[in-house]
């Protein structure tokens, strides 16, 4: 999995590429208008400055699934600097679930459990909004993928609850203002930002 983040009021005209973030960079190679970030070997993300110079980015902070006239820039530019290109994006990490039942925490009484599903699995996690309710569907991030501030969501247990996912609000799915979990109009077990 791979993820873009761009902001220019934040860092200015750079495109970031994460591809690791968990990897501490141990090596930067600068081509031109790109840093390569290595950890030994292994690239953990590259850095595209002055992108603005190449192609028009609209919007700001995470760019969950790149278009393909986007995607296929980048991929001119890693290979003109003898970088491997990516595939397109066939997972966001971030899919839409029904909530199947919540009740309360044991150890924490403004928090719920919540058993999620997407038709074919179930899932647990916790949340903190307590206005959720069996049949809404709500989107979550799965084990693996990117999260919208460039962390990496893994699978863990807290408090004896296993967080096989976690719920999202509006904000972090880059579609409007945090108000608790966001309810989604998506069908069951979709992938949000691909519709499939």
């Amino acid at each position: 999995m791979y993820r873009f983040f761009y902001s220019y009021k934040t860092a200015g005209d750079i495109l970031f590429l994460l591809i690791d973030p968990e990897s501490p960079v141990t090596k930067c190679e600068r081509k031109g208008n790109i840093a390569a970030l290595w950890n030994e070997d292994r690239l953990v993300g590259v850095n595209f400055f002055e992108i603005g110079k190449t192609m028009k980015i609209r919007g700001s902070g995470m760019i969950a699934v790149p278009e393909k006239p986007m995607l296929d820039c980048v991929n001119h530019l890693l290979a003109n600097a003898g970088l491997p290109t990516l595939a397109p994006v066939t997972d966001s990490g971030y899919h839409v679930l029904r909530v199947e039942s919540t009740e309360e925490h044991p150890l924490d009484e403004k928090a719920v459990i919540v058993t999620l599903s997407d038709g074919n699995a179930n899932y647990s996690t916790v949340s903190r909004d307590l206005t959720l309710k069996a049949g809404e569907n709500v989107v979550a991030i799965f084990d693996g993928a990117i999260a919208y501030d460039g962390s990496v969501f893994h699978r863990h247990i807290a408090k004896n609850i296993p967080i096989d996912v976690e719920l999202c609000n509006a904000e972090e799915l880059r579609v409007g203002e945090a108000n608790g979990v966001f309810r989604a109009e998506e069908p069951l077990g979709s992938d949000f930002y691909l519709g499939e």
